[in-house]
């Protein structure tokens, strides 16, 4: 099972991938070209944000939830 700090390292990864693509990307661009650096900073933001949303869905997910109340104030078995 993952550890907590297993899965930051696993984002802050993904996250770094991205930005080595996005610097890739950007140092092909000639100068001036500020519609394409702007898509590829949108785009760029958006792949970091998906990555960090799954990361925090995912060790959500994963967490031990309280078990649910099988007996009711009165004493009875709830239904």
């Amino acid at each position: 099972m993952e550890t907590n700090e297993q899965r930051k390292k696993a984002v802050r990864a993904a996250i770094q991938e991205a930005v080595e693509g996005f610097f890739a990307q950007v140092q092909d661009l000639s100068e001036g070209d500020l519609e394409h650096l702007e898509e590829q900073v949108v785009k760029t933001s958006q792949q970091m944000g998906r990555r960090l949303l799954e990361g925090i869905l995912d060790s959500r997910l994963r967490e031990q939830r309280p078990v649910a109340r099988r007996q009711g104030r009165c004493g009875h078995r709830q239904r």
